[in-house]
This record gives C-alpha cells, sequence and structure tokens, in this order.
C-alpha cells in the first residue's frame, strides 16, 4: 500500500510539473504579446503628439541632426567615425587658415573712373628729379543708382484743312493724326517695362502690392494697389499663349513632378472665405531646360493633374495621396518619404 501510495504521489508531482511548465509558457507568451501591444500604442502615442503638437516642417533642426533617425543612411560612416575618434589621437601640425577672397565684381557691369592723384608739387623728388608713373592700385567698389522713374509722353500733331476742313476727306477723317502704339494694356498708363517691374517686385521678390504702394508715394507717385491688382489680372490674360508655351515645354521632359499646398483666397466669387484652396506646382522639361508652372486650383483632386497632363506620356513624380489615384502614368511616389519613414520608425 505505501509503496502504490509514492507511486501515485509521485505521478501527481510529475503531472503538476508538467502542468505549472505548460502555464508558465502560456504567461510568457503572453506577457511578450502585452508587451508588443504596449509598444506599439506608446509608438501610436508618439505618432498622434507628433500631429498633433508638431511642426509640420520635415526639414530637420541643428540638433537633430545627430538622432538615429538622420542617421538612416549614414549609419555605417558614423559609427565607423565615432570608432575612429575613440580608439586613435593623432596629432596634427597647427595651420593658418586662409582667408577667403572677395567675389569679382562683374566684367559687363559700366565703370565710372574715378583718378586721385597727388599734388603737383609732390611729383618732384627731393634730388630735383621729376618722379615718373610706374603704375596705379586699382581698387573697385559697387555703386548702386537708385530707381528712376520718368513719364513717357506721346505726342501726335494733328492736322486739318484750312479750306474745305476736311469734307473732301473720308467723313470719319475730318483730322488728320497718327495712330498711336500698339499698347499691351491699352486705356492705361502702364508701360511693359512698369508691368514687368511691378510683376518681378510681386512674384519673384515677393514684395507685396501694398509695399509697392508706398514706394511709388515715395516718389510721389500715387498708384493704388487695386489698380495694380487689375493691372496683374488683365496681363495674365494677355500672356496666356506664353503660359500654353510653358506647359508645353514643361510636358515636353520624361518627367514632371507635381504636388500641392493648401491656400485661402478671400474674396473669390462663389466660396466662403474659409474654403481651403490648393496652389499647384508642375516641374518638367527637358534635361537641363526645367520650367516651374503654378496652377490655382479650388481642389486637390486628381482632376486637376489630369487636366494638365493630357497628352503627356512620361513619368509623373508626386506623393502617395491615395485619394489622388492617376491611372495611366507611371508613378514615382518618393515626395513625403520623411513622413512615412517616421511612421515606420
Amino acid at each position: 500500500m505505501e509503496a502504490t501510495a509514492c507511486l501515485k504521489q509521485a505521478t501527481d508531482i510529475e503531472n503538476l510539473r508538467t502542468v505549472a511548465e505548460k502555464k508558465i509558457v502560456e504567461y510568457e507568451e503572453r506577457i511578450r504579446q502585452l508587451e508588443n501591444t504596449l509598444l506599439l500604442k506608446e509608438e501610436r502615442i508618439a505618432e498622434l503628439l507628433r500631429e498633433r503638437w508638431g511642426r509640420s516642417s520635415e526639414k530637420l533642426t541643428a540638433g537633430e541632426t545627430h538622432n538615429k533617425q538622420a542617421d538612416l543612411f549614414d549609419e555605417i560612416e558614423t559609427t565607423a567615425k565615432e570608432e575612429n575618434e575613440a580608439t586613435e589621437t593623432v596629432p596634427v601640425k597647427r595651420y593658418n587658415r586662409k582667408r577667403g577672397k572677395r567675389a569679382r565684381l562683374p566684367a559687363e557691369l559700366p565703370r565710372i573712373e574715378t583718378v586721385i592723384d597727388i599734388d603737383a608739387t609732390e611729383k618732384v623728388c627731393g634730388c630735383g628729379a621729376v618722379l615718373v608713373k610706374i603704375g596705379e592700385d586699382t581698387s573697385e567698389k559697387l555703386e548702386v543708382i537708385p530707381a528712376r522713374f520718368i513719364v513717357q509722353r506721346t505726342i501726335r500733331p494733328r492736322y486739318a484743312c484750312p479750306c474745305c476742313g476736311g469734307t473732301e476727306n473720308e467723313p470719319e477723317r475730318p483730322v488728320a493724326v497718327a495712330p498711336l502704339p500698339p499698347s499691351i494694356l491699352p486705356k492705361t498708363n502702364a508701360t511693359p517695362s512698369l508691368l514687368a517691374t511691378i510683376a518681378t517686385w510681386k512674384f519673384q521678390d515677393a514684395l507685396p502690392l501694398h509695399r509697392q504702394e508706398r514706394i511709388f508715394a515715395r516718389h510721389g507717385i500715387c498708384l493704388g494697389r487695386a489698380t495694380m491688382s487689375r493691372w496683374m489680372l488683365s496681363l495674365a490674360a494677355r500672356c496666356e499663349s506664353i503660359i500654353d508655351l510653358i506647359d508645353a515645354h514643361i510636358r515636353s521632359g520624361p518627367m514632371i513632378g507635381m504636388d500641392e499646398t493648401p491656400t485661402q483666397v478671400l474674396g473669390e466669387v462663389g466660396r466662403e472665405n474659409t474654403a481651403t484652396s490648393y496652389m499647384w506646382l508642375a516641374r518638367g522639361g527637358p534635361p537641363g531646360k526645367s520650367a516651374v508652372r503654378f496652377l490655382y486650383r479650388p481642389t486637390r483632386s486628381s482632376s486637376v493633374p489630369k487636366e494638365f497632363l493630357r497628352g503627356y506620356g512620361g513619368v509623373l513624380q508626386t506623393d502617395g495621396l491615395e485619394e489622388r489615384t492617376i491611372p495611366h502614368y507611371e508613378r514615382w511616389r518618393w515626395k513625403g518619404a520623411a513622413r512615412s519613414y517616421m511612421s515606420a520608425a
């Protein structure tokens, strides 16, 4: 009886040990699952915090260039450099840093020469001989001539017959006068040079019209921003043929890059001031001769690139926005890759 009881007790202990080992394995697997779930939730919380409170710019600051995210592509070089710095100390000789030379002024700029000579009494040596010119020291400084506004006055003499008063001529021309020369904006006092200056200041130099208004006012010229706005709209309508040539030039290249950024326009007909619009950018053209085109549109849908790319058979480079599906084009989704790397990390 005692032997049977001992055997049964040993069997129970073995069964308990087996059950305990199975439970331990189950608990360890459960712990790993909970740890993975916790890690995923922490990463999701960090991602939501970045989206809610982080900056929208993808450019890294100086302090962020040392973190692991910035070392995705140069980890090997950085690690090797750190190891060399930690294990090797090589003495180097001191040297004097060379001072950078000032860039030469463009040779095509006109030169106004000013000769500064010594007095005639100083051109006589102490021995009585007259000094001879052996060379000269030359220095150049950049001079700025402020913008100068002039009035282009056109005079057209009028002629009439002193005898018949022009009755023998055509009825619609009783007075003879030369026709006006062609003007890009008829019935305005704007010359092509003035329009080009306003457009360059605004669209190339980012100088708003209200600041240009103050610049003209300093010269005593009353030119309001509303007038300049009308001029720019009329000028854009006149340049439609040039814009069509730019579009054709962009579509003539092997690849076009397109992207959009949100913007708001006040006082737009049929839309509220709080409505979001988009400024599209397209860049393309033959290699080395690329051009850029800006398109204002009220939507970011695929209808915008479809309209612009009509007849184009090359590669379209854009971001991976799923809502903007553009069939029939080979797409390189490289733009916006920094956000995907951040989410994956």
